[in-house]
């Protein structure tokens, strides 16, 4: 199974993402929560975030992905919501 990126094309979109995967789990690799770094503030349009199997969220640029893109699967922020709905029986 590949590993997941995600692209969001503003910093509210960005922030959005961020908090769900923060109560998905995912953390940096510094341990802060993902809510604690929003990489469009620093890096522009062109961010994406890579979601690891071992819920850390990592980011590059467009440019990497495009020469790596067969490591990888996007996934639709709807897609991470369905992640975060739970069953109740």
């Amino acid at each position: 199974m590949k590993d997941k990126y995600i692209i969001t094309e503003t910093v509210k979109e960005q922030i959005k993402v961020l908090e769900l995967l923060e109560k998905l789990g995912y953390i940096w690799p510094t341990k802060k929560k993902p809510t604690q770094l929003a990489p469009l503030y620093y890096f522009g349009d062109d961010t994406v975030l890579y979601l690891e199997p071992d819920k850390t969220i990592t980011y590059s640029d467009e440019e990497y992905l495009s020469e790596n893109e067969d490591e990888y699967e996007e996934i639709a922020y709807e897609d991470l919501l369905r992640q975060n709905k739970k069953v109740i029986l």
